[in-house]
């Protein structure tokens, strides 16, 4: 959907649902989400700050309908979690965070502005 006015198109922002946008992750990378969220009490300053920063991302991305795929602050985060330590490896192996961001959306992933 694009906004034409007086000959000028609107080009389309990638706003994709906030459901649609979780839906493009594994259930084995939304649980290495869940558990790198989880502070450990006793572990290092930067692995309690890491344990937070997925916490602040995964809930400002439920906080809204939608996500924008281009906005800085959601690349830089999915392609952080190739290097951000899951359960068994890595939260999102290499290249997948190219998938998640740059896998064109679906009519029925597409948030409209109305």
């Amino acid at each position: 959907m694009t906004n034409v006015v007086l000959g000028f198109q609107e080009p389309q922002k990638p706003l994709i649902k906030t459901e649609a946008f979780w839906e493009r992750f594994t259930n084995a990378e939304m649980l290495d989400i869940e558990v790198g969220a989880f502070q450990n009490l006793s572990g290092t300053d930067p692995q309690k700050k890491a344990a937070a920063k997925v916490r602040v991302f995964r809930d400002d991305a439920n906080s809204s309908g939608y996500r924008n795929l281009d906005k800085n602050k959601v690349r830089n985060f999915v392609t952080d979690l190739e290097t951000t330590a899951g359960t068994s490896g890595n939260i999102l192996a290499a290249g997948r965070a190219a998938v998640i961001l740059d896998t064109p959306i679906t009519d029925d992933e597409r948030f409209y502005i109305r």
